[in-house]
């Protein structure tokens, strides 16, 4: 092996078991705030440090996961992940079980420019000089030793960094000074409270990357211009798509100016799996500033969704002049470079930006949820929705009416295709359970009915939206606008007589209320998954193209839940997933398995 290929080889084992620890394991062991641990002997040039606690205890509660999901069975190392992380790096003495581990990542430059060497592992220990001792062949130069790990046939080098011993695969990183890297705000509470975390380092990434902007926004505007010239009719749009391109490198170049930190935990517990996502900004910032317009409530978000089978449901907030103002900023000058182009575009494009605006001003949320769709395949559309959406009812049924004619327009305008998309609007056309519904028919055709490929993309339009195209109604119950795609009348009714109610239908779904009460109760939205319904979905939509699958899972198991919200200076995604849940869709995936293995391969007898 070349010896390139035998450090990557090394420095994969150790990332891969970082991964792994970072993706599956976890836990919430709340540590004191004010002392670090191993983040104090991290060296400041750190890019991104993922930070493992209490490796012991983690690596129980790992093993414990894994057995209650069977895994262990067909992975025997994942019945004792720290005992096989050791046996791999053949450490047995010395190691503080205890303690917590970090690996951290650093910049190439650091490390002669090669990206396998740009990382090292602080692992905790007890007796510094019986864990040398693991190796006994050691060859030690200063402070630095040089060791074999497993068998990789590549050396690794070890130094004594206070309590831990900082492990690389060369010797560059281990001359920086192990200085500690401080977090702050809600990253500081993060890495002291989960027992793994991964940390961004802000200032550093953006160090690195802030004098690379200019060549980004270059290169982006080359690769625009470059585009355009092969398209002489796209051409006379080409000021429109460089004002986008421009708005996109300023917003990344704003969030990297801004940025203070970004976390990524994962927590392991006997019920379920917990990960919280947080993205933190320097206070009095540009982005901190828009952060704090946005406004999280407590208040149940999912009203009016009648009680029915979904493949995803939930429901939001929304601040009008919010939407607003991004439209203000952002599209705004796409509309007036349009206008510099003049012709129908223009016109459909002002049209349409004119009944967002009505649309977001008027809007202050919506439960919604994708209906699990029923019936026979092509007929029953795979895409069936409800949204019951708050404020203006009256302004917001104006607006989209507005958007679906100016779309069709907008699209018609931009293409030159005028049959490419239909849109048919009958005002009053459906009366169910007193309240008339317009009614929006949406018909999607290929842009080359001729041409290759034409049929199978007109079948899978049918397979989303049913043969008529996308039906979309909309009627004004109460001081609510209900829109539907797809469903049927007896669910319409039902979502009716929820508005009217005023129900919160979904938080009786079986172990919703477990889930929800594992996700913050202020948030701006939340939504939940029910795994189960999308799994037994896919396998009725598979058996209907010839490969049936046959899978059983439990009734009435918990839904993925998660929520999203801002913090002070800071927005953070969290979501939970119940382990019943996992447990269920990993033994039903086994038994995919096991017909695979019985010889029943897809589209085969018996299917998969």
């Amino acid at each position: 092996m070349k010896s390139w290929q035998m450090r990557r080889s090394l420095s994969a084992r150790v990332a891969g078991v970082a991964a792994v620890v970072m993706l599956v394991c976890g836990g919430v062991g709340v540590r004191s705030a004010n002392a670090q641990g191993v983040m104090d002997q991290v060296p400041a040039e750190a890019l991104v440090v993922v930070k493992v606690a209490k490796l012991q205890d983690t690596s129980t509660k790992l093993a414990k996961f894994m057995h209650e999901l069977g895994v262990d069975a067909f992975s025997p190392e994942m019945a004792d992940p720290l005992g096989s992380l050791q046996q791999h790096m053949k450490v047995q003495n010395g190691l503080d079980k205890a303690g917590e581990l970090a690996f951290v990542f650093v910049d190439p430059a650091l490390a002669d420019n090669e990206s396998d060497k740009a990382m090292l592992v602080l692992m905790p220990v007890s007796d510094y000089k019986a864990f040398l001792g693991n190796w006994p062949d050691a060859k030690t130069e200063g402070n630095i030793s040089e060791v074999n790990f497993g068998n990789s046939g590549e050396p690794g080098y070890v130094a004594n960094w206070g309590k831990y011993a900082a492990i690389s695969p060369g010797k560059q990183l281990l001359a920086l000074k192990p200085a500690g890297v401080k977090a702050q705000g809600l990253s500081a509470k993060e890495i002291t409270s989960k027992d793994i975390v991964a940390w961004v380092n802000m200032p550093k990434i953006r160090e690195k990357a802030q004098p690379k902007m200019g060549e980004l926004r270059t290169k982006l505007q080359e690769e625009v211009e470059q585009g355009l010239a092969k398209d002489p009719e796209a051409q006379k749009f080409a000021p429109v798509v460089k004002v986008m391109v421009t708005e996109f490198a300023d917003v990344a170049d704003q969030l990297l100016k801004d940025g203070q930190a970004v976390t990524y935990g994962i927590g392991l517990e006997d019920q379920g799996i917990k990960a919280t996502m947080v993205a933190e900004f320097n206070q009095g910032s540009g982005t901190s500033t828009e952060l704090g317009k946005f406004k999280n409530t407590a208040e149940p978000l999912m009203t009016g969704l009648p009680a029915s089978k979904y493949l995803v449901y939930g429901g939001m907030v929304f601040e009008p002049q919010v939407g607003l103002d991004f439209i203000t900023k952002f599209i705004d000058p796409l509309v007036a470079e349009m206008n510099k182009v003049g012709g129908d575009q223009a016109a459909a494009a002002q049209k349409y930006v004119a009944a967002l605006k009505k649309y977001a001003g008027a809007c202050k949320g919506q439960s919604f949820g994708w209906v699990a769709p029923g019936g026979q395949l092509g007929q029953s559309p795979l895409v069936q929705f409800i949204s019951v959406q708050r404020g203006d009812a009256a302004t917001l049924k104006s607006a989209q009416h507005d958007m679906m004619v100016t779309q069709q327009q907008l699209t018609q305008a931009l293409t030159g295709n005028k049959e490419q998309v239909k849109v048919t609007q009958t005002p009053n056309a459906k009366t169910v359970a007193g309240v008339t519904f317009d009614q929006v028919v949406t018909q999607f055709n290929a842009a080359d009915p001729g041409g290759p490929g034409a049929a199978q993309a007109q079948m899978m339009m049918n397979t989303m939206y049913g043969p008529n195209g996308m039906t979309m109604l909309t009627g004004v119950v109460g001081d609510k606008l209900l829109v539907a795609s797809g469903v049927s009348d007896d669910v319409l009714a039902q979502a009716i007589a929820s508005v009217k109610a005023n129900q919160n239908n979904l938080d009786k779904v079986a172990g919703l209320q477990t889930v929800a009460n594992q996700l913050p109760k202020n948030r701006m939205v939340a939504y939940f998954v029910p795994l189960d319904q999308v799994v037994n979905t896919v396998a009725t939509y598979a058996a209907a193209f010839g490969m049936p699958v046959q899978i059983q899972l439990p009734p009435d198991l918990p839904p993925i839940g998660g929520t999203v919200a801002t913090e002070g200076n800071a927005v953070r995604v969290d979501s939970y997933t119940p382990t019943e849940l996992v447990r269920a869709v990993v033994a039903a995936g086994m038994q995919v398995y096991g017909q695979m293995q019985g010889g029943r391969q897809p589209g085969g007898p018996g299917g998969l």
